[in-house]
């Protein structure tokens, strides 16, 4: 009898790890696509000129939620690298993709401001997607408020922080209730209460630039208009 053909020891490992992956990317279109969405987002506001950013996000915050996102991330590879089990690479598959899909819109937010200005018009970061648009002339004024922080933990009823309120002209009821995310902000009777949880310190001198740059460029709409007709 000839002698049986030995297979190297961990090549079967190996081969079967491959698969399984590959199965797993097959069997998780509905993954994929959002995934695909995502980056499309992400492209599509990258596009164009860029706003003048007049208030940033709270990026410390959203730097710290990005941690637990990228162990998640270092534990899918781990794991697909090590097991031999089709169901457990397909796991450690869907934790990668998550963990990327997570992470694309964590990124987003890190570089999107919450307020800023283009072209006319104040941009409101305070949903997913595109931010709310808002002729210039509809934004009264910012000033300093109060109310729930909306954190993820502790107490919900009993934390609160300073919030950053922007009243809305009463002639454009139209602008008066928008739907925005709760965790961010309150749209409601012509004001905008922005959380200060999730965006920059705020004080004094960043009520005062805003006001003095919403000033500046209301005026400059106004010169433009009066030029033009």
């Amino acid at each position: 009898m000839g002698a049986e053909q030995q297979t190297p020891p961990g090549k079967d490992v190996k081969i079967g790890n491959t698969e399984a992956i590959t199965r797993s990317f097959r069997r998780a279109p509905s993954i994929v696509r959002l995934g695909k969405e995502c980056i499309s987002v992400t492209h599509e506001a990258i596009e164009g000129p860029m706003p003048e950013v007049w208030l940033r996000s709270n990026r410390r915050v959203i730097a710290l939620g990005l941690v637990p996102i990228v162990l998640l991330g270092v534990m899918s590879v781990l794991l697909s690298m090590k097991t031999a089990s089709t169901l457990l690479a397909g796991v450690a598959v869907g934790m990668l993709v998550l963990s990327a899909i997570l992470s694309g819109i964590l990124l987003r937010s890190l570089v999107s401001p919450r307020i800023a200005y283009l072209d006319g018009q104040v941009l409101f970061y305070l949903k997913a997607g595109r931010p709310i648009a808002v002729p210039v002339h509809v934004v009264e004024g910012f000033f300093l408020g109060q109310g729930p922080a909306h954190l993820p933990i502790g107490d919900a009823d009993s934390q609160v922080t300073i919030n950053l309120v922007a009243r809305l002209s009463q002639k454009e009821p139209q602008w008066a209730e928008i739907e925005v995310k709760p965790a961010l902000a309150r749209w409601s009777e012509g004001y905008i209460s922005i959380r200060g949880s999730w965006c920059e310190p705020l004080n004094g001198e960043v009520i005062r630039r805003l006001n003095r740059r919403l000033g500046e460029v209301s005026r400059e709409q106004q010169a433009s208009v009066e030029s033009s007709s």
